[in-house]
């Protein structure tokens, strides 16, 4: 010890805490600038002097962490540019395990799972996130088997399918405990379909459960090259190398390698805080003087990391080098850094194994594998049964267009849904109730795998109901623009105004339809009429276009909509588009002023009913005047500037919708092409409203 001191350049009686502390921040330092061979001398020789506590070593956790990220990155980015086009076997198959969908179950963002494969991320990860699109799944969420894609997969792969039940079958003898008959049901899979990612995943818990190391390291070996983002093969890897290093001793290589393959399942699953952990405590036991054999763990780390040029890496610094402490070495077997705990948490888990990746030549190669293996595969197995009734949505009869998945697992088209679910929240097949759709927590997304089905067996029947949808949306989008004659939707209700707000409860079914048609076009408008005197006209012929501001949906699909209105129209002819109004409209414009003293009286008759509309106002009782702001508004402030006013001044048609008068006076005045006869009629009412007060 006194040598050893020396070398660091301390004396016996010197401060070995201040030294420990000054290895430690070295540590850290080589850990933020990459070079981790320093980093981890660094920190092992502050092990050598004294305790380091976990929260320590998080500069080095981060460091390993960013390093690994980095190598997953680049990783995915090849893995991109040698996608090629997909066939039955790709687009049936699971993200989350390489194979044919089994008990798909498709989530709120439209991406679809085994349902087997959700379990076991919830299990390891203790959450469920779409490794697609990376949207969280809610804990209470509750999703059922996709009926339309199992019935697929049935009928179009009937050999996957059958291979399905036997993996079910073994999965139901290792629940038992009946690890023979459950290795027999999985190794009879894997003798047809050797490169199975689930029967090589559960195959291995069941030998771990018996004891077989090698067998169980040899299966999940394959797996973690079959699915080298499968976080949870990582981690059983992790496990079972830690057995290894159990029954090894000190000096096995499996220590190392056990972190290893725990980094990398921290790596793919960052946001998970139990494998942060898990990561640093088996780090931290590494580093300690009994595990520590700098060499060594250099050398695996370089050949888990494809070579040591991949592995930041700098000359070492002599005068930190600080000897390995040998004497460890005489004690045997000893715990590992990957506890006994969670080997035995991992055992005892019915879906439980784990893996790790291998170096780079060996998982492309495995990829390669399944790849070729999978396509000759499933050729054998598909039959080309592209019958359109199998892709009909149950509502219109057609083939689907933009499917939506429920929470029941049925589909329909988006729009068909969103109409059923107008009058009534329940689904058209099963009556589930689906009330999570109108009150927001669940947003329609297309089914993805059923998108790419129809797109690539049916694409002119798509692409004619894709044709048929745009022209709808461009129609909606154009309806309120300023062709000759354009075609408006109506909603029968109330009188607006321009510039005046007008707030509406939205609750029957067609204006629901068409609100949603309107927001979901881009333009966010539609025409307000007040319903006709005339019964065989429906509504009035003069209007206004309200312009949506915001809408507040209820829980029960009710919607609250804040609109200001805009343009007068005038109906030239009337129509009917899926339950509710449409109208070919021209638009009312006020008659060009050019006369000088025609402008000047009409700035007088201005002035002069502003001042009269202050005067009512400010007679009313207080609680008058909040319930009347309340509904349209505060009172408009004046301006003289007419001629840069479209459709006059503002506080006319503010004083028109506050007015109370018959809804005939004030359509007259909402047709009216002449500002100074508009505001001659309003003045004339203020004054008879004036009068009526004074009496």
């Amino acid at each position: 010890m006194a040598k050893l001191l020396e070398a660091g350049g301390i004396s016996k009686n010197g401060d070995i805490q201040s030294f420990v502390k000054s290895l430690m921040e070295q540590g850290e330092c080589f850990a933020r600038s990459g070079r981790l061979d320093l980093s981890f001398r660094s920190f092992s020789n502050a092990f050598r002097l004294g305790e380091v506590p976990k929260e320590c070593i998080s500069s080095l956790v981060e460091a390993c962490l960013e390093f690994q990220r980095t190598k997953l990155s680049r990783e995915k980015r090849e893995e991109r540019s040698s996608v090629g086009d997909l066939g039955e076997s790709e687009v049936f198959s699971c993200l989350l395990c390489n194979c044919v969908f089994m008990k798909p179950v498709t989530l709120s963002c439209g991406h679809t799972f085994c349902e087997v494969c959700l379990s076991e991320e919830k299990s390891f990860n203790g959450f469920v996130e779409c490794c697609k699109c990376g949207n969280a799944v809610a804990d209470n969420m509750a999703f059922s088997l996709n009926v339309l894609v199992m019935n697929a997969v049935q009928k179009w792969l009937p050999n996957e399918f059958q291979k399905q039940e036997k993996k079910l079958r073994g999965m139901n003898y290792f629940i038992m405990n009946d690890l023979k008959s459950a290795i027999d049901s999985f190794s009879g899979v894997l003798s047809k379909s050797s490169n199975d990612f689930h029967c090589l995943s559960w195959r291995s818990d069941a030998f771990l459960r018996l004891r077989q190391l090698e067998l169980a390291l040899r299966d999940i070996d394959q797996a973690c090259r079959l699915h080298p983002r499968s976080a949870k093969s990582f981690y059983r890897k992790a496990v079972i190398l830690a057995k290894f290093a159990e029954k090894e001793g000190i000096l096995s290589t499996r220590h190392e390698e056990s972190v290893i393959a725990l980094l990398r399942c921290y790596s793919l699953v960052p946001n998970s805080h139990r494998y942060r952990e898990e990561f640093t405590e088996s780090l931290h036991q590494l580093l300690r003087p009994k595990f520590t054999n700098i060499s060594r763990t250099m050398s695996v780390l370089k050949q888990n990391h494809s070579g040591g040029s991949e592995f930041p890496h700098t000359p070492i610094l002599s005068g930190l080098d600080l000897p390995h402490d040998n004497t460890s070495a005489n004690c045997g077997k000893a715990k590992g850094p990957v506890s006994n705990k969670r080997i035995q948490k991992i055992t005892d888990s019915k879906t439980s194994s784990t893996s790790s990746q291998n170096d780079k030549r060996g998982m492309e190669k495995a990829a390669t594998s399944i790849s070729n293996t999978g396509k000759s595969e499933i050729k054998k197995d598909v039959i080309h049964l592209t019958e359109v009734e199998d892709f009909e949505c149950k509502l219109c009869y057609n083939l689907l267009f933009q499917p939506i998945t429920t929470v029941c697992g049925h589909t329909f088209c988006r729009e068909c849904l969103e109409r059923s679910l107008d009058h009534k929240d329940e689904c058209p097949c099963c009556r589930m109730k689906l009330s999570q759709y109108l009150a927001g927590s669940l947003k329609m997304e297309v089914t993805d795998v059923l998108q790419q089905v129809l797109m690539k067996h049916f694409p002119a029947d798509y692409h004619e109901r894709s044709k048929m949808f745009e022209e709808k949306i461009n129609a909606l989008s154009s309806s309120v623009g300023n062709g000759q004659n354009p075609q408006v939707p109506i909603f029968v209700c109330t009188l607006a105004f321009p510039k005046v707000p007008c707030p509406l409860h939205i609750f029957e079914p067609r204006y629901r339809l068409m609100l949603r048609r309107c927001m979901e076009s881009g333009s966010k408008q539609f025409g307000m009429c007040v319903e006709s005197e005339d019964p065989s006209k429906g509504f009035a012929d003069y209007g206004t276009i309200l312009n949506v501001q915001m809408v507040n949906f209820l829980p029960d699909g009710r919607s609250i909509v804040h609109t200001t209105g805009g343009r007068r129209f005038h109906v030239i002819s009337r129509g009917m588009v899926d339950g509710y109004h449409t109208a070919a409209v021209e638009w009312v414009q006020d008659e060009r002023v050019d006369d000088e003293e025609e402008l000047k009286q009409l700035i007088q008759l201005n002035r002069m009913g502003h001042q009269l509309l202050q005067m009512w106002f400010s007679r009313m009782s207080a609680q008058q005047r909040q319930c009347i702001t309340n509904a349209v508004g505060p009172v408009p402030a004046f301006d003289e500037n007419l001629h840069l006013l479209n459709d006059g001044p503002d506080w006319v048609w503010w004083t028109l919708a506050a007015l109370p008068l018959q809804n005939r006076a004030k359509l007259i005045i909402l047709g009216m092409k002449s500002m100074g006869e508009r505001l001659q009629s309003v003045i004339r009412f203020l004054q008879l409203m004036l009068s009526t007060k004074l009496d």
